[in-house]
């Protein structure tokens, strides 16, 4: 009962701002006639990078962040300072093979090839122009270079209050959307610490659990790909699992039918799937009988184990895991020497215990995550309005 929301005049670009936790928009025909527009070039400066620091001069502790064009925003760290490059003041890096864009306001040294460093001008904030990339849809030419859309942007050139404004907004909806993510953090640090408490470290054991290898325990299998010539291995209903899919909480969008299910691997509900080529050691439950390509392990769970305190073990064990793969150009943990990794063999009431407890936090967490996918469906929606003068 705030009373009604003040409306902008007819014809004028000045979004009214409601900064409470919903917001509205007002839907115009066109992009707001009256902002300026620039173009990239005369919007942004492109920072000249003297030094760029190869992949394997990343160390994990250093005295200066490395920025490079993965997902994370620092990809680690060096004591080296030479190509140092000074962002007390803010930049905005673009990974020219990746279409990342990072917002960055401290000191850092650019990591490999590929970062394009830019420093908007005088007449453009920093924060409206960043998120005013961030509205874009770069086309995806896989790892090809980007930066070429980027040189052919027309840049909004609103009042700089008015930029300020819009930012304002987008900020809020961003730190909204990171709080959630953070709560998310908490949760998952939680799970770890009971997981830790109840049964102690699964690499070192000091509890004392009775240890055996994988093999006693579990049926174990490596998956396998039908043949992709014949379209009648897939679209059917049996899920179809990938490496990729080890990175999203979702379910696998590819299906098999019974003739492709006969051709590959298939284990019940309940089971655990290890990634074992590759990025050895991610792990998936599958919440249905699933198949699975030669990428990937699986552990047939049976009676006297929980399935989620075996995924925590295993988890816990990723360094074994990786230290048991050949060493290849690509690390490959075959089923062999898979099945010979050792795990502790915790009492069963006590997994019960465990599980009821995680089961809690894991809902929790559902919910959490269901809020945040609502709010970055808000802060996208804001996204797109925001820069064609819609924003109410």
């Amino acid at each position: 009962n705030r009373g009604p929301r003040p409306r902008a005049p007819t014809g004028s670009c000045q979004p009214q701002i409601d900064f409470g936790m919903s917001f509205s928009f007002q839907n115009m025909n066109a992009l707001c006639v009256n902002w300026e527009r620039t173009s990239f070039s005369k919007a942004f400066e492109l920072i000249r990078q003297t030094r760029k620091l190869k992949s394997s001069e990343i160390e994990e502790i250093g005295s200066f962040p490395v920025i490079d064009q993965g997902q994370g925003l620092i990809a680690g760290f060096t004591n080296d300072a030479d190509g140092l490059i000074k962002g007390g003041e803010g930049l905005i890096i673009f990974g020219d093979h990746t279409r990342e864009l990072k917002f960055v306001d401290f000191d850092f040294v650019p990591g490999a090839d590929g970062i394009k460093i830019l420093k908007p001008v005088k007449a453009l904030d920093l924060k409206f122009a960043f998120y005013f990339l961030q509205s874009q849809d770069l086309p995806n030419e896989g790892y090809s270079r980007h930066f070429k859309y980027l040189k052919a942007l027309e840049v909004p050139l609103p009042p700089l209050e008015e930029q300020k404004r819009i930012a304002g907004i987008l900020d809020e909806a961003d730190r909204v959307r990171k709080k959630t993510q953070a709560l998310i953090d908490k949760y998952d640090e939680l799970a770890q610490s009971l997981f830790l408490d109840m049964f102690g470290d699964p690499v070192t054991n000091p509890k004392g659990w009775e240890v055996k290898p994988l093999g006693e325990l579990f049926q174990i299998s490596t998956g396998k790909t039908p043949s992709t010539k014949d379209s009648e291995n897939f679209n059917g209903n049996i899920p179809f699992v990938t490496p990729p899919d080890f990175n999203s909480d979702d379910e696998t969008d590819r299906f098999l039918s019974e003739k492709g299910a006969a051709q590959s691997r298939i284990v019940p509900k309940g089971s655990l799937l290890v990634t074992c080529i590759g990025s050895i050691g991610k792990t998936k439950i599958v919440d249905l009988p699933s198949c699975f390509n030669q990428q990937i392990n699986a552990i047939e769970i049976g009676s006297g184990w929980h399935p989620e305190v075996l995924e925590l073990a295993v988890q816990g064990m990723r360094s074994v895991l990786e230290a048991a793969a050949s060493a290849t150009t690509v690390p490959i943990l075959n089923k062999g020497n898979f099945q010979k990794i050792k795990v502790f063999v915790p009492p069963a009431e006590l997994q019960e215990s465990f599980t009821s407890r995680y089961r809690q936090i894991q809902r929790s967490v559902g919910e959490l995550k269901s809020g945040k996918e609502q709010g970055q469906a808000l802060f996208n929606a804001l996204l797109q309005k925001a820069f064609k003068g819609e924003l109410n």
